[in-house]
């Protein structure tokens, strides 16, 4: 008996998942219908207490499992379910259809999708204006609960520029939260901008999407290939330093420690255009949080990135979606087969946001730091990967250490335990006008043997060697001295042996 009611609920499943996966119901289909008739449909869905659900609450579940979200479930043998509720439910199902006039979800082919002469989805459920014009536009694709979703511009904040996009084309063309989506923009009847056709999505055919991996799903393995800063061309002394003492893998997870008056924006944007000049199929971000304006528009004009940014005067909450907006974006890239990098000014002040917004607990750390504040930023920053056959997502964010506040202090130490790369700036260099201000007896790449040749890592431990025989204001001018006398790392590595005893018989 018991078997055969478990069967029973099986087949009454399949037969609800069936109906809700073939035809659109909407709130508006279940509101004509008695609560009787409701419970039993959220029986057979195995929704958990549905005999007792009132019926505005039993509409919401079952519009829950027509997404999938059906993460609880009950058994059909459970004491104190009516057993007509299950003789119920196929009557139900009838009343349904019966009572609306349910519209079929198109299944959609591939070539059908396809077939559009500007190579991209048409969805025709826009009324055009008189005039029939359009433009063409992108925007980063934010997902809302309802399925529908808007194609963000400007600095892709809620209080920009939005394109509105139907879930039939998020759902037939398998777009996904953060994805860059080009296409044909037109005005419906209200005046209101919507996307009509798809022509790209992440600078890709539209036709990757269907083979696209989760990122969840990706293999992380170690950095195993360094981003090429320093050239000819480009052999400005931070590259040199940070390309031999502490290499940028791609996949990397690095930690910039700045201290107060050494200025890490003169080396996120030497990184930056370093990356871009000498890297191909590279794409870098960089997320400004609480930043001076005048900083920001130095930056913007300085690099060639995307810049996503906040002011010191923005909310805590436009902070976090611009934020969140960019980790989804960098992930989608990933999972499109470009190596990114995104870089964070700084983490400090991101934790901090959260900080101010997340929910008190009895749960705080030194400094008033809550501990729910650190989940999200450091599952963005553990993003950060290299993926096995398939470009990389590289992190780099600073933090801000040596100012006094434990706060700080609690976020430095949480997010360097989860690094593994540290570029330490110094103060003490800041101070005394040596730039760049970079310790590099402090400064490491975890692994870093697998970035580095034999005769690189070969200077550069005879080099640390030396750095405990002086302070760091002195050793750090001798290197300097040292590496300036020659124009790239690969002329340095040649004639370092010479250059030493030069260093030896001067002192």
């Amino acid at each position: 008996m018991i078997d055969q009611k478990l069967d029973e609920g099986a087949k009454h499943y399949q037969d609800i998942r069936k109906l809700f996966d073939n035809y659109i119901i909407t709130e508006e289909n279940l509101k004509v219908m008695t609560i009787y008739n409701l419970r039993a449909l959220a029986f057979g869905a195995k929704i958990q207490a549905a005999v007792t659900m009132k019926k505005e609450v039993v509409i919401d579940a079952l519009l829950e499992f027509g997404k999938g979200n059906t993460a609880v479930y009950i058994p059909s043998t459970k004491k104190g379910k009516p057993p007509e509720m299950g003789s119920n439910f196929y009557p139900a199902i009838e009343r349904l259809k019966e009572k609306n006039q349910l519209i079929p979800i198109k299944k959609v082919n591939v070539n059908d999708i396809l077939s559009d002469s500007v190579g991209g989805f048409t969805n025709d459920i826009f009324q055009e204006t008189k005039d029939g014009e359009s433009i063409i536009e992108g925007g980063i694709l934010e997902i809302m609960p309802d399925d529908f979703g808007y194609l963000r511009g400007g600095n892709y904040g809620s209080k920009y520029s939005e394109i509105y996009v139907s879930s039939n084309i998020i759902n037939n063309l398998f777009i996904r939260n953060g994805d860059y989506v080009k296409g044909e923009v037109i005005k419906n009847a209200n005046n209101k901008d919507c996307l009509k056709n798809v022509i790209e999505v992440n600078g890709k055919p539209v036709t990757d999407c269907y083979n696209r991996l989760n990122f969840e799903d990706l293999v992380a393995v170690f950095p195993k290939e360094k981003f090429q800063l320093s050239s000819e061309e480009n052999n400005e002394m931070e590259l040199r330093l940070i390309d031999l003492f502490c290499p940028i893998g791609k996949g990397q997870r690095g930690i910039i420690a700045t201290p107060p008056k050494t200025d890490p924006t003169t080396i996120l944007k030497s990184v930056s255009k370093a990356m871009v000049q000498n890297n191909s199929n590279v794409k870098v971000l960089m997320l400004l949080i609480g930043q001076r304006p005048e900083e920001v528009t130095d930056i913007k004009e300085s690099v060639d990135a995307e810049v996503f940014f906040t002011t010191f005067d923005d909310v805590c909450e436009e902070q976090i979606a611009v934020a969140e907006t960019v980790l989804s974006h960098g992930k989608r890239l990933v999972e499109s087969g470009y190596d990114v990098v995104i870089m964070i000014d700084s983490i400090t002040k991101l934790v901090k946001a959260y900080n101010n917004v997340s929910y008190t607990s009895s749960r705080t750390m030194n400094g008033e730091l809550e501990v729910n504040a650190l989940e999200v930023p450091k599952k963005f920053f553990g993003s950060a990967r290299n993926i096995k056959n398939q470009g990389s997502f590289t992190i780099l964010a600073t933090a801000e250490v040596e100012t006094g506040n434990r706060m700080d202090d609690m976020i430095y130490h949480e997010f360097i335990a989860s690094g593994n790369m540290e570029l330490r700036l110094d103060r003490t260099l800041a101070e005394n006008r040596i730039f760049p201000s970079i310790n590099c007896e402090k400064s490491y790449t975890m692994k870093d043997d697998l970035l580095l040749t034999k005769e690189q890592l070969d200077v550069q431990y005879s080099i640390r060697k030396t750095f405990t025989s002086q302070t760091i204001l002195d050793d750090t001018i001798l290197l300097i001295d040292m590496v300036g006398k020659t124009k790239t790392n690969h002329e340095f590595i040649e004639k370092y042996p010479s250059l030493v005893k030069i260093k030896s018989h001067n002192n």
